[in-house]
């Protein structure tokens, strides 16, 4: 029975007719006539797959082209326009020097990935050195734990609690009373209850002589500046009164975790300064005190902030508070490095050649100085699956190849001096060559036309495919603007290419010399049901399409079984009907065999 299920797959394959076409890997970009946002390809036998641009790419750059009039010249993106961070400043917030007062609310901080993995919930802090007149409340969260600090009078007290909060609405509160002296006088706490703290010091003088601000400091930090710990998400009864509340009160504030008005705990006395914003009724960026004893101290909304009216997203009540990012949405035209997008390549062939003409200009990432030439890597995460094409001019790095098929380690890794460099009057090709072979599959790798490394024990008939990711030149897919993780390309490229055919190490110094137009002006018409490229339709055909049908039609290799091109026009040439006879045969074949093999 075995011996039967050996021979069904060839012989059902052979018994297919695929009527669709080969999608085969044919891409140049040569940059000749493109402007604006779009490169063309130059190669469309299997349809037009031009590129498009996202950021700073000119593909008119004329600054001594390799080859032909124009190439095109990677630079880094322009900087974002971006307002200041949300925040609600409370008006005739400031305290006298050893004032008691209380400063509490809900938080429901929806991004904790921030650069300094902090959020402010109060603060008076500008910038430099924490004074003494400073106050500021604010916490954070890791995998293990969560922490909450606050400073007063240029002490730190920080607490931490475990394991980690859960996401969601959490409250938060701090103490100080006046009439204790020393670290004892401040208490903070975390959904009702106290935590011990850790202070820089001891207490001594303090006060307030800033308007303190809800959701991020009072210099508001813009994006490019990585000290911005902003609340992103909402903010429900927030307060600030001059007491030091007990800690019952605070505990009937927190009421179980399900909260309850400040206003129901807590009642304002003559010569009390007290805010309240519990947000029922406003609107917009309307905040209004519901604590007026001491006058309207209404919130002043600054940039993105926004009263939210919907009641999933409040904690007490029907109405919160929402802190928006101010950065500008995250789109391709404004927040990745600059690079060419190339689409979907899907397959790449049982042969294949990939070249660039590269002259670079800078280092890539900052942590290991690596540029990426092409690559289908998400940017996170294992780059199984991706094609990577990426070097580093100035260390032993040297050049560095994924293939889609591995693992996810580096398919060759050629150290330096085998690199491209960083002089602006040199322009070096890089050139790929994958060769489908009966025992193994081979991979190449040329400099400037010059063989460099090889890896010959692929497994034979390895498919190297894209599946849906996109290809990008000059960056990773997730190349985003402001991440640690980006290896953009920084200089001129020219001729990339992508070719469905394995050049000969004669054509691949042709094309270093000559350039990919010259290249392509010796190579001969395919001709359908070739396959593997060598201008010959025969055996050898069949098999690289009986391991990927998705190569092509088994017609196109039937109806020109035995044709040569002009590379291959050596040997006799077989009658054009042996195809279909061996067809036959093999069916023939397959019901004899089943008829001495019963199932």
């Amino acid at each position: 029975m075995n011996s039967v299920r050996r021979l069904i797959t060839p012989i059902f394959a052979l018994s297919l007719t695929c009527g669709g076409t080969a999608r085969a890997a044919n891409l140049l970009y040569n940059f000749e006539g493109d402007s604006g946002t779009t490169v063309t390809d130059k190669l469309t036998s299997d349809g037009a797959q031009n590129g498009v641009i996202y950021n700073n790419v000119d593909p008119t750059d004329n600054f001594d082209p390799r080859f032909g009039n124009q190439a095109a010249f990677f630079d880094n993106p322009p900087p974002l326009a971006e307002g200041d961070f949300s925040s609600i400043e409370i008006p005739d917030s400031t305290l006298a020097a050893g004032a008691s007062f209380t400063l509490g609310g809900w938080v429901n901080q929806d991004v904790v990935s921030l650069p300094t993995a902090r959020f402010r919930i109060f603060s008076s802090f500008s910038s430099g050195t924490v004074p003494n007149n400073v106050l500021l409340l604010d916490s954070g969260r890791s995998a293990t734990n969560s922490s909450l600090r606050g400073i007063v009078g240029g002490i730190q007290f920080t607490g931490t609690v475990t394991p980690a909060l859960s996401p969601g609405y959490h409250h938060y509160a701090m103490t100080v009373d006046g009439t204790v002296s020393g670290n004892s006088a401040v208490q903070l706490y975390i959904d009702g209850n106290p935590i011990s703290t850790t202070a820089s010091g001891t207490l001594g003088a303090y006060s307030n002589t800033v308007n303190l601000r809800i959701g991020e400091d009072v210099s508001l930090y813009p994006r490019t500046n990585s000290a911005n710990e902003q609340i992103v998400g909402n903010a429900d009864d927030m307060f600030m009164i001059s007491r030091s509340l007990s800690p019952a009160q605070i505990s009937s504030i927190y009421n179980g975790g399900t909260g309850a008005p400040v206003s129901n705990v807590i009642t304002p006395v003559g010569g009390e300064k007290a805010v309240y914003y519990n947000f029922e009724g406003d609107t917009g960026t309307t905040v209004t005190d519901k604590f007026t004893l001491d006058g309207n101290q209404n919130g002043i909304v600054r940039a993105s902030g926004t009263v939210d009216s919907a009641a999933a997203n409040a904690k007490v009540g029907n109405t919160s508070f929402n802190f928006l990012d101010p950065q500008p949405p995250t789109t391709p035209g404004n927040q990745i490095f600059s690079q060419i997008n190339a689409g979907q390549v899907g397959d790449l062939g049982p042969n294949f050649t990939i070249s660039a003409v590269v002259n670079p200009y800078t280092n890539g990432q900052v942590s290991n100085g690596v540029a990426r030439i092409l690559s289908s890597y998400a940017g996170t995460g294992s780059t199984a699956g991706s094609l990577i094409l990426d070097f580093n001019p100035s260390t032993v790095t040297g050049i560095r190849l994924f293939l889609p098929s591995n693992t996810g380690a580096a398919t060759l890794t050629v150290a330096g001096p085998n690199k491209p460099d960083l002089n602006i009057n040199t322009k070096q090709t890089l050139t790929i060559v994958y060769e489908t072979g009966t025992t193994n599959d081979s991979v190449k790798l040329y400099l400037d036309g010059t063989l460099v490394a090889s890896k010959t024990d692929l497994p034979a008939g390895t498919v190297q495919t894209l599946g849906t990711n996109e290809l990008r030149i000059g960056e990773d897919r997730g190349g985003y603007r402001g991440a640690y993780a980006n290896e953009n390309f920084t200089g001129s490229m020219d001729d990339v290419m992508i070719l469905g055919r394995a050049l000969t190490p004669e054509q691949v110094t042709f094309l270093n010399a000559n350039g990919a137009d010259a290249l392509i002006a010796t190579l001969p018409t395919g001709i359908p049901g070739d396959f593997n490229a060598d201008s010959k339709v025969d055996g050898a055909d069949f098999l690289v399409w009986q391991r990927n049908t998705s190569v092509g039609s088994l017609n196109d290799w039937k109806t020109n079984f035995g044709t040569v091109g002009a590379e291959g026009a050596v040997g006799v040439v077989p009658e054009p009907a042996t195809a279909a006879m061996a067809c036959v045969g093999f069916a023939a074949l397959f019901t004899r065999r089943s008829r001495r093999f019963p199932a």
